[in-house]
């Protein structure tokens, strides 16, 4: 704390010295007020980096469906069918069934 009142932070070196058979205690300290500051702004930018990232992510999950052919924009503005898509985004091949609606839909023709 300074004489204003004002709290500071600071670095404290202290090291023992021995001059002519007296001990003594150096000390040096410096202000790092403002690389604190500037230290804590840098981890806020990197909190929000890694929260406007994760948004990213969420944005690049999100799947353009053609609501009449069902098939799917990809990542360079192509439809393509929804077999095709999947297959390679989620390394797994697609089972066809029908759920209880289409079965419904397709006994009633």
């Amino acid at each position: 704390r300074t004489k204003q009142g004002k709290v500071l932070d600071i670095e404290v070196r202290a090291k023992f010295v021995e001059i002519n058979n007296d001990k003594f205690i150096f000390c040096i300290w410096r202000d790092i007020t403002e690389f604190k500051s500037v230290l804590k702004e840098k981890e806020d930018l990197i909190s929000q980096l890694k929260g406007n990232m994760l948004e990213l992510e969420k944005l690049r999950q999100i799947v353009g469906i053609c609501p009449d052919c069902k098939k799917i924009r990809d990542d360079n503005g192509s439809w393509e069918p929804l077999e095709s898509y999947i297959a390679p985004v989620s390394k797994t091949e697609p089972a066809h069934g029908r759920c209880p609606a289409c079965m419904k839909k397709r006994a009633a023709k």
